[in-house]
Parts: structure tokens; C-alpha cells; sequence
């Protein structure tokens, strides 16, 4: 038997980059604003919360899928589209492509390094760290 379908969500759920210090310190002083000095229900959180977020923290772009490319590669990813919509030469797109894959290449395996590394009570940390060193040198 199948679950009966999921309702439809009126307002789609946005998406932020991974905030810097500054902008991760200016969303928790909106918070701290938006819930001082007023009875707390949980409309009233999940509103505050998203008010918060929507004036502090930067949106990702629509077409950025994955969460661990950075500002820098979806810059040139954006370059890149930039050049074929102008008709720029096929082997300076072609090039473009190439240092884009490299860098979410590394993109990625820098997030995977990162996530590794929050866990501090993981069995295998010193080994990845140093097995990481292997792969940068």
C-alpha cells in the first residue's frame, strides 16, 4: 500500500552559501532581534528564523545543484556561460571547462575533508589527514 501523497508546499524553501563569520555573527544578531522581548510560537520562530536568513546570509544561485562548489568555481562556471552565450571561441570554453571540473574536483574533496574532520570522536581522522597530505603534494 502506498503512503498517501505529501502536500504541496505553497512557498518553496530557499537555499544560502555557507555563511562567513561575519555574515554567520550578523544572522545570529538578527535572531537575537527578531525573538527580544516577544512570546515565541512556532510560526512565529519559523518566521523570524527565515526573516533572519533572508537578510543576512547569501542566496545560492538557481542553477548551483551541489552545496560544496565554491564562490570562486561558480564564478567561472558563470563566466563560462557567459562565453557561450557571446559565441567566444570553442577552445577557450573548452579550456574554461577544464579548470572548472579541476577545481569542483577539489571543491569537493575539500568538503569531504571538512565533514571528516567535524566528527572528533572518528577512529580514522589521523589517517585521512595524513592520506589527504599524500593527495596535495
Amino acid at each position: 500500500m502506498k503512503p498517501p501523497p505529501r502536500a504541496q508546499e505553497t512557498r518553496k524553501k530557499p537555499r544560502y552559501l555557507k555563511p562567513t563569520p561575519q555574515r554567520w555573527s550578523l544572522y545570529n544578531q538578527s535572531c537575537c532581534h527578531a525573538f527580544s522581548g516577544c512570546i515565541l510560537s512556532f510560526n512565529a520562530f519559523v518566521e523570524g528564523i527565515l526573516r533572519a536568513a533572508e537578510s543576512s546570509l547569501e542566496k545560492m544561485p538557481n542553477g548551483k545543484r551541489k552545496n560544496y562548489i565554491t564562490r570562486n568555481t561558480w564564478n567561472q562556471v558563470e563566466k563560462r556561460n557567459q562565453l557561450r552565450s557571446n559565441g567566444a571561441p570553442s577552445q577557450e570554453v573548452h579550456r574554461l571547462i577544464k579548470e572548472i571540473s579541476k577545481q569542483a574536483r577539489l571543491d569537493r574533496r575539500n568538503h569531504l575533508i571538512e565533514k571528516f574532520n567535524e566528527n572528533p570522536n572518528d577512529p580514522n581522522k589521523k589517517r585521512s589527514l595524513e592520506s589527504s597530505q599524500r593527495f596535495e603534494t
